[in-house]
């Protein structure tokens, strides 16, 4: 598990506004408000699905656009522990789901599982 040192050397690099462990297997979404700019593995881990913020190209209305393993070569991956994920200022994660083991969330302002439609890549 990372040291508190660390956490808040993380939370400043992030812009962090907070932080949460995550260690089960239901689907975790950030407090009303807030979006998840980092994820930081405190074990060996599987993300099973993670949804991240994106605005349709005609209109500023948010929305959940699922990731994945094309997407991005961390989701259904074993992660070893103390694996960094930061996501883009612009795109962060609205959603994430473990199949196994335990992460710390970082916050960002952003877009909030109220503000916005969910949808999945066809």
């Amino acid at each position: 598990m990372a040291s508190f040192a660390e956490i808040l050397a993380l939370q400043m690099m992030a812009g962090s506004w907070g932080c949460e462990l995550v260690n089960d297997t239901a689907a975790y979404t950030p407090p009303l408000g807030y979006a998840i700019k980092a994820v930081l593995t405190q074990e060996e881990t599987v993300i099973n699905s993670a949804y991240q913020w994106n605005e349709k190209k005609n209109s500023n209305v948010p929305y959940l656009d699922e990731l994945t393993s094309a997407d991005k070569n961390w989701i259904d991956a074993t992660l070893a522990a103390q694996a960094l994920i930061t996501m883009h200022d612009k795109y962060p994660l609205g959603e994430i789901t473990l199949t196994s083991g335990s992460v710390m969330v970082y916050f960002c302002k952003g877009p909030s599982s109220g503000a916005g439609t969910t949808t999945t890549n066809a």
